[in-house]
C-alpha cells in the first residue's frame, strides 16, 4: 500500500471488480446508486456504456453502437461521462453525442458532431467532456462554421452555435461574473470564454508559446 492514502484506506479491499471488454481509458462518473464506465467492445468496433449498481458492480444497462475508425492511442471514449439526473450524456471519440435514460439505458436523442454538426474531429479525437449549463448541453464540434454549440438538454436542438478555431482535448468550464454567466475553456490555440446566452466569444487569451497540446481543463478559483 502506498505511504501516501489516507489511514482510513490503508488496507482497503476493493468492494467489487468489474472487467471491461476491452480497452477503456475514459473517466468514470458516478453516483450514490450508479457507476458508469465507458470501453469498447472486444472486436474494437464499438463504443460501450456501462451502468453498474454503486454497491454490487452488478450491470444494470449496457449500451453499444457502431464507432469505426482508427486513433493512435486506441479508440475508445476519451470523454467521461456527464450525469445530469434524469440522464447520463456520452461523448465518444469520433464524436458520437447520445442523451441516455440514466435508469434504464434508452437512447432519449443522439447526434453526431462531426457528421451533423459540421465539427472537425481533432487529431486524438474528441476528449472534453460534455457540460450542463442553465438546461443546455455545451460541447465544441470544433470547426469553422461550429466551433461551439448549444443543444437543449431534453431534445438536442441547436439553441446557437458560433464559428471559430477547432476543438482542444479540455473540458469547459462555467463561471459566473457579476450578471453575467460565461463557459470558459481552450480551443485549438487559445484560452476564452462564451456568452452562455449566445455563445457570443467575449474574450481570449493567446499563448507566447505556441505548438503546445491543449488538453488541460482550466480551474475557477
Amino acid at each position: 500500500m502506498v505511504a501516501w492514502l489516507p489511514r482510513t484506506l490503508q488496507g482497503a479491499r476493493a468492494a467489487w471488480k468489474y472487467p471491461l471488454p476491452n480497452q477503456g481509458i475514459g473517466g468514470v462518473a458516478a453516483t450514490d446508486e450508479y457507476v458508469f464506465v465507458t470501453s469498447r467492445d472486444r472486436n474494437d468496433a464499438l463504443d460501450v456504456i456501462t451502468c453498474l449498481d454503486a454497491i454490487s458492480g452488478v450491470v444494470f444497462w449496457q449500451h453499444t453502437y457502431p464507432a469505426a475508425g482508427e486513433l493512435d492511442y486506441g479508440n475508445s471514449i476519451r470523454a467521461t461521462p456527464l450525469i445530469a439526473d434524469p440522464y447520463v450524456v456520452t461523448l465518444g471519440a469520433f464524436g458520437d453525442l447520445h442523451c441516455l435514460d440514466l435508469e434504464t439505458g434508452d437512447i432519449v436523442w443522439s447526434t453526431h458532431l462531426v457528421r451533423d454538426l459540421q465539427g472537425v474531429r481533432p487529431q486524438w479525437g474528441y476528449a472534453a467532456s460534455p457540460i450542463v449549463v442553465e438546461d443546455r448541453l455545451i460541447v465544441q464540434p470544433g470547426g469553422d462554421t461550429n466551433s461551439i454549440t448549444a443543444l437543449e438538454l431534453e431534445t438536442g436542438d441547436v439553441v446557437w452555435q458560433v464559428a471559430g478555431r477547432q476543438a482542444a482535448y479540455a473540458s469547459l468550464v462555467e463561471w459566473v461574473h457579476g450578471s453575467q454567466r460565461q463557459v470558459i475553456g481552450i480551443d485549438y490555440r487559445t484560452l476564452g470564454g462564451w456568452d452562455i446566452a449566445d455563445g457570443k466569444r467575449i474574450w481570449e487569451v493567446q499563448p507566447k508559446v505556441g505548438n503546445d497540446i491543449n488538453v488541460h481543463t482550466p480551474i475557477v478559483s
